[in-house]
């Protein structure tokens, strides 16, 4: 797009100062952190906002929102303002008072400096707030209140009006003189400027949603223009009302499930926040010369209104992209640039369309094979913060370009329609570094459109690199303590402990409390480091390891929860590691590239470095968008992350990061090895390559490139097979090698468990039989090269002419080759030919780490991706007294991997830079400071009521003359003493009986009423004409038919009787479901069809239970019928994600019938006998046995014979038959027949699923018996084979139908054999297989293939959970609903456990005769990352065998062998 030079050379505005709060945030350094660990932070209103009030009528949809509550705290002494002036005027002037300052603050503007050129503009729309709605009760509804009740009652005395008008006065804010200022809406400009003495223009803007920007926007023009040298803008909206919406509950905006999700498929509408947000702005210019942080530079403000069109509120895409090419246009930006967009984003389906239309329409259509801008939206974790949103958008705008991290938003499934496929764009829903390597800065953009069609974005680009970035809370700290001694370590944590145990308030912020340990911690004798999250965290760990401190047995210890303590450090020399190619995985080191500068600079300079080499950028690779991408295309890019080309520069530049990190922290090696391609790193490491110069090393990393390209594009390669073998004793691989006339070339000696041949493809193929027939595990690599073989030598005289090129030297520390398994000579051309001569050389690996152990290396630490190396070294040391640790583990690498590996060096006293982990955060270099809490601030508007004494006084007021209280009732005539004592005592039992009824809760809070047509359903949450909502708790120990709907093996544990296999609501009750909450909007009629229904997740119960809420809106009605949709989604606070959806039809009207099925054409006796059919691959518990018998299949269908469908006891044992619509164990016989008519033709190694059913027609579904009826079924598999589809009918022993079925779905895949058996029996069954080694002893190898390709993933990851519910004990059931990796690392961690388990039950069985269940082996992973197994007892807990776990080649290979 063309530019404006004049426009476009306007001077950038820095932002060098920010402060906030916002829902779930007190501060800036919160808030960040909030956003990169995904917080939501809406939840309910607080008790003052009166929701219940609201939602009984429905004029609100929703009481959930992004509220500050306990953070509207304001002191007002530090500001010279009266206490008793607070409440009463708008408590937002507070809250912006402060966060003014803080902002000022954080630029380091606050004290001492000259103001007169200094200004303030907010954002701030005047709605509804406790200061005006105050004066409004003082002024209209009081008297209103009294003549009201003056007119209603004229008999009522004036002096009781007057001192009822008194008492609902004093229950209101006060109304006076000091109050006045606080309600004038700009005196919130105003009484910043007089606080702060600025003496700038100070004025408030009012454009609804736009208001942030178009403060901001105002701001930039007074810099640009001269007038002012600092300016101070935001957005302002901290006190929401209900009554705001009431009215977005009007239009149709808020999201009925109490979740806002933009561009998520699940997204309804939006939901309102408070908050605040204010930016310090000054010329760029100015800000570099006086040296100020720079977080981000602002460009432009493009703003435009809708103009005419076709609604005032309605989001038009004309107005909204003038609004975002003008800010282009002014800044002279090419729109390609931009990598990040902060989009509007209310989770309001047309607003968020629109959106995407706006931008796409700018930004441009996708160019590329890839989406390369970031699309996100903080609302989703915070809400629509209304005037404040802008603000809150453009914080986090900044702060992402100023840490250099594209940040998440909130959005697990993007809605399919929003058109991102076209566009640039994706949806951005997890953290991740920000690489960008290009010349020209990063560019980001932020939109904020408001109602009334004004429309705005703001256009940033980065400052300069920070050198301490400051404001990041970590999600867990390093805790380092030491003493002279295990009882002076004792006597610290105890007064830590105590310290804990103290008022919070007291306690200095979690990292200000790390930072003060660690500066404290410089004790010799005794040495502890924890690795904690939280406080709480902390106080648990701290329990712990003063237990095993005063029961110490020895000198160290370690828990797998990251708890390390020794007395006796490991001496030695420290030698770094470096690993080849193989190592590399798609997302590497993304944690620590966003937290540490040096990790995600080594990538930028990777960007840089192949900058026009390939069509995708290294880092599109590496990071590739998280989502819009196919699973073609993900695997394609995992492909090309690790073909030659890419995969040793990836190996490079990892290993180019950590080491840059390991130098920040002053971690210094004493020597260094390089193994395979590792090498290169290890040379420029050591100093042998002297390049230096950033530039010169890019240079000759292009030139080693285009060397490979070269290579691969000739004939000089050798080309076959490299075969990794493992399980195989090292002699009888070498005398194959020497048996096979050269054919076989030992490439690798890795470990004592892993060599790795190279051979042509025959001699490869055979030489994997032979050792496979001897129990080897064998798996041929996905390279066809002949590395380090002397088949490569052409090559490697290819690579040593490169070197020639390159300055090299003797090593500045030593450097061993593994090509020698010695140190590098010193002279210069015989470095040259020894790294170059490596390529054609076996990697001696084991004989490298005993030469360097042998030298006194007693610390080994992985400077690069993965820990491979780390467990070939353990491996290789075993017993003997090292340690091996790696900076990066793939399954549970980054921050608290990395603590781990600081911690084990700090207690085995290893120096290094422990104060720049908190000096660059800028935390204190003393001991912290305890938090201040200010008083709590009232933001809610007032609600009067009065007192029980002050009512119960009044009404004693007004009592009536006792003569005439009981006048108009008939009594008969008693002498007058009488009388007026049957007076009194009436008067005090109906008082009494009043009160007493008045205090008692209602009847039904004591015995819920059941609801009528639900049997199933626990709660009707609320209900009008057209729509109701529902809920249901379903628990395995409440609804019996869940403990016969269980997947697949009911007891899965001999210990633990509570745990058992994966219980699932079955599909048929989930109809029975929306049926339920269907009825409750049905006027007449019965039912008649169930149809479109869609299956779209399992409802499992992965903790015996779980909270359903089912919804039900009206469609459509006539004379005779009735429609609803129905749903059963998770409840609000879990998304509101759609499970089951259908529509449930009504109607006076008999149905007419579907036709009846054609017989089967070719009927065959069954395979089955009758008394196998519930014993062979099903899992059904004896009330879902609804099939007696197969009567006859073909190719096309099967009929079988009914059994009878009792009732009783379905929901409860010995409870009468519910009234079901539907009798679910007919409906899911469907299911059965389907497995059943599979089975037949195909076997057993296959699982079935429902997922659609087009029409259910409901004949009879309540039928009085089912004997001897019979059901039909007539099957196909659709095209692909991935589903089937299937029409049923069911008939009585009388031929009457029962009901009919038309278009039922069922999702389809085999499943290995191994599978199919363990599955239903988890004891007997084994996913694995022996590896019988020679001479392996008492021990066992033990191998577990691994999953098909999508097995785990596959409809919903069922299978997944029905693996884990079948396996794993209760802790690990709860580590594995925890783990967040990506899914080959969820299988890879399931496999290990299998084999583990496994390798574990068959060594026990072999020693002590008894076999145990998978769940009843609990698998430890130690923090090196070694394992250990507990085996349960009738005592508990034991210890199990020594194992040892690796991967070949995607198998999961596990060792045990009897403890000592």
């Amino acid at each position: 797009m063309s530019t404006n030079p004049a426009l476009s050379t306007e001077e950038p505005i820095a932002i060098v100062g920010m402060a906030c709060i916002l829902p779930g945030a007190p501060d800036l350094a919160t808030y960040w952190a909030n956003i990169l660990n995904g917080v939501d932070a809406v939840g309910e209103a607080e008790p003052g906002w009166g929701a219940q009030r609201y939602l009984a009528d429905g004029r609100i949809a929703t009481a959930r929102g992004g509220f500050l509550g306990d953070l509207y705290r304001f002191a007002p002494e530090p500001f010279g303002i009266m206490p008793r002036s607070l409440d009463g005027g708008e408590p937002d002037q507070y809250l912006a008072l402060e966060v003014a300052r803080a902002a000022l603050v954080d630029a380091g503007y606050a004290n001492g400096n000259d103001h007169v050129r200094t200004g303030i503009i907010l954002g701030h729309s005047t709605y509804l707030h406790r200061g005006n709605a105050s004066v409004v009760q003082h002024g209209v509804v009081l008297d209103q209140t009294v003549d009201l009740l003056s007119n209603l009652f004229p008999q009522v005395p004036e002096a009781w009006l007057g001192e009822l008008r008194r008492l609902l006065a004093e229950r209101l804010p006060p109304f006076n003189a000091d109050i006045a200022p606080g309600l004038v809406p700009n005196v919130m400009t105003g009484r910043i400027a007089n606080r702060l003495d600025l003496r700038g223009p100070n004025y408030l803007i009012d454009a609804a949603c736009a208001s942030s920007l178009l403060a901001v926007g105002a701001a930039m023009e007074e810099l640009r223009s001269g007038r002012c040298d600092l300016m101070l803008a935001g957005g302002v909206n901290a006190s929401l009302p209900a009554e705001v919406s009431m009215v977005f509950t009007t239009l149709g905006a808020l999201s009925t499930t109490g979740c806002i999700r933009p561009f998520s498929a699940e997204a309804n509408g939006t939901l309102l926040g408070e908050g605040l947000g204010i930016l310090v702005l000054k010329r760029l210019g100015e800000a570099e010369r006086d040296g100020d942080r720079i977080y981000a530079s602002l460009l432009a403000v493009g703003q435009s209104s809708d103009g005419r069109g076709t609604g005032l509120l309605a989001p038009r895409v004309e107005g909204e992209k003038l609004a975002i090419a003008r800010a282009y246009h002014q800044s002279g930006v090419d729109p390609a640039r931009c990598g990040l967009i902060e989009a509007h984003g209310t989770g309001i389906p047309l607003g968020d369309r629109t959106e995407i239309q706006a931008l796409t329409s700018v930004l441009g259509h996708r160019a590329r094979e890839l989406p390369h801008c970031a699309l996100g939206s903080v609302k989703s974790m915070i809400s629509h913060c209304l005037s404040a949103a802008g603000a809150a958008g453009l914080i986090k705008t900044a702060l992402a370009l100023y840490h250099r991290i594209l940040p998440p938003t909130l959005c697990e499934n993007v809605n399919p329609d929003l058109g991102l496929e076209i566009s640039p764009l994706y949806v951005n829903n997890r953290t991740r570094p920000w690489i960008h390597g290009g010349p020209a800065g990063r560019v980001a953009g932020v939109d904020a459109f408001g109602f009334g069609g004004i429309n705005t974005h703001a256009l940033l680009c980065e400052g300069p690199e920070a050198k301490d970035l400051g404001l990041q809370d970590w999600p867990c700290e390093l805790i380092l303590m030491a003493g002279n001694n295990p009882a002076a370590l004792c006597d610290q944590i105890r007064i830590l402990e105590e310290r804990l145990a103290a008022s919070s308030e007291a306690l200095p912020t979690f990292p200000s409390l790390a930072a003060e340990l660690a500066y404290t911690a410089i004790a010799d004798g005794a040495r502890l480091s924890i690795v904690a999250h939280d406080y709480d965290d902390l106080a648990n760990k701290l329990v712990q390891a003063r237990q095993r401190l005063e029961n110490i047995n020895g000198d160290r210890f370690q828990s797998r929860n990251s708890i390390f303590f020794s007395s006796r450090p490991i001496t030695g020399r420290l030698a770094y590691v470096f690993p080849g190619e193989g190592s590399q995985y798609p997302g590497m080191l993304a944690e620590l590239a966003c937290l540490f500068p040096e990790v995600r600079q080594a990538f930028d300079e990777w960007d840089s470095v192949a900058a026009g080499m390939r069509e995708l950028k290294p880092s599109e690779v590496v990071y590739p968008p998280p989502t819009g991408l196919t699973s073609a295309q993900v695997a394609n890019l995992e492909e090309r992350l690790y073909s030659m080309e890419l995969g040793s520069e990836a190996m490079f530049f990892a290993s180019r990061a950590l080491l840059a990190l390991a130098g920040t922290l002053s971690i210094h090696a004493d020597a260094m090895v390089g193994h395979s391609s590792g090498e290169h790193g290890a040379l420029l490491a050591a100093g042998a390559v002297l390049l230096k110069d950033p530039d010169a090393l890019a240079s000759h990393i292009r030139e080693l490139n285009a060397l490979y390209r070269t290579l691969a594009a000739g004939d000089t390669i050798v080309k076959g097979a490299l075969l990794t073998v493992g399980a195989v004793d090292r002699s009888r691989i070498l005398a194959l090698i020497d048996g096979s006339d050269g054919a076989l070339h030992l490439a690798l000696d890795n470990c004592l468990h892993q060599a790795v041949l190279f051979g042509l493809p025959e001699a490869i193929a055979a030489a994997a039989e032979v050792l496979r027939g001897e129990g080897g595990l064998c798996s041929i690599l996905p390279i066809d090269r002949a590395y380090h073989t002397p088949l490569f030598q052409a090559v490697a005289q290819a690579v040593e002419a490169f070197y020639l090129r390159i300055p090299v030297g003797r090593p500045q520390v030593p450097l061993y080759s593994c090509a020698m398994a010695e140190l590098f000579p010193g002279e210069p051309a015989a470095i040259r030919a020894l790294a170059a001569g490596q390529w054609a050389s076996r990697v001696r690996f084991v004989e490298t780490i005993e030469r360097m152990y042998s030298d006194g290396v007693r610390i080994f630490i992985e400077v690069g991706p993965s820990s491979t190396l780390t467990g070939f070294i353990r491996d290789i040391l075993r017993d003997r007294e090292h340690l091996a640790l790696a900076l990066d583990q793939r399954q549970r690498g980054g921050l608290e991997h990395l603590l781990q590996v600081l911690g084990r060096l700090f207690v085995n006293q290893r120096q290094f830079d422990l104060i720049r982990l908190y000096q660059r955060r800028g935390l204190p270099t003393k001991a912290g400071q305890p938090r201040p809490t200010a008083p709590r601030l009232a933001n809610t508007l007032p609600y009067v009521s009065l007192a029980p004494k002050e009512i119960a006084g009044l009404g004693h007021q007004l009592q009536p003359p006792r003569d005439i209280r009981l006048s108009s009732l008939p009594v008969a005539e008693f002498p007058s003493g009488i009388r007026q004592d049957l007076d009194d005592v009436m008067l005090c039992h109906l008082t009494l009986m009043g009160e007493f009824l008045r205090r008692q809760p209602s009847p039904l809070e004591y015995c819920p009423a059941p609801i009528w047509g639900a049997p199933l359903i626990d709660r009707i949450l609320k209900r009008d004409d057209k729509r109701v909502e529902a809920k249901v708790l379903l628990d395995v120990t409440r609804h019996r038919f869940l403990r016969h709907h269980i997947l697949y093996a009911n007891q899965v544990s001999d210990h633990d009787p509570d745990l058992h296999g994966l219980a699932v609501l079955p599909l048929a009750v989930s109809l029975e479901l929306l049926v339920e909450v269907a009825a409750q909007l049905r006027r007449r009629g019965r039912l008649m069809t169930v149809k479109k229904v869609k299956a779209l997740d399992w409802i499992s119960l992965e903790r015996g239970s779980r909270t359903l809420h089912l919804i039900a809106t009206s469609l459509e009605a006539d004379g005779s019928q009735e429609c609803f949709h129905a749903q059963i989604c998770t409840p609000a606070a879990e998304g509101g994600v759609c499970l089951v959806e259908g529509e449930v039809l009504f109607s006076t009207e008999e149905v007419t019938p579907l036709p009846s099925l054609p017989p089967l054409r070719a009927p065959q006796a069954p395979r089955w006998r009758d008394e196998d059919l519930y014993t062979t691959g099903m899992f059904h518990g004896p009330l879902f046995r609804s099939i007696r018998s197969m009567m006859a299949w073909d190719n096309q269908g099967l009929d079988v014979e009914l059994a009878e469908m009792p009732l009783n006891g379905f929901l409860e044992r010995d409870m009468p038959p519910p009234d079901f619509w539907i009798n679910p164990v007919l409906l899911d016989a469907v299911g059965h027949l389907t497995a059943f008519w599979i089975a037949q033709g195909r076997g057993t190694d296959f699982s079935s699923f429902p997922s659609r059913i087009e029409l259910i027609q409901c004949i009879d579904p309540r039928p009085n018996s089912t004997r001897a009826g019979v059901l039909r079924g007539r099957l196909a598999f659709l095209e692909g084979e991935r589903f089937l589809l299937g029409d049923y009918e069911a008939v009585d022993d009388h031929g009457r139908t029962l009901l009919r079925i038309s278009g039922w779905q069922d999702r389809f895949f085999s499943v290995p054999h191994r599978f199919y058996l363990a599955r239903t029996n988890p004891l007997h069954g084994w996913y694995g297989e022996e590896i019988i080694l020679k001479g392996e002893g008492g021990g066992v190898t033990w191998a577990v293939p691994p999953f098909p390709p999508g097995f785990v993933e596959d409809s919903g990851g069922i299978l997944a959970r029905v693996l884990a519910h079948s396996l794993l004990s209760r802790p690990e059931r709860e580590e594995w609903a925890a783990l967040s990796l990506l899914p080959r690392q969820r299988q890879e961690w399931l496999l290990s456990r299998i084999a583990l388990k496994e390798v574990t039950r068959l060594l026990w069985w072999r020693c002590y005769g008894h076999l145990p269940f998978p769940a009843d082996v609990h698998v430890l992973q130690e923090e090196d990352g070694g394992f250990q197994v507990l085996v349960a007892q009738d005592e508990g807990y034991v210890p199990g065998p020594m194992v040892s776990l690796v991967f070949e080649g995607h198998w999961a290979v596990a060792i045990a062998s009897q403890s000592e």
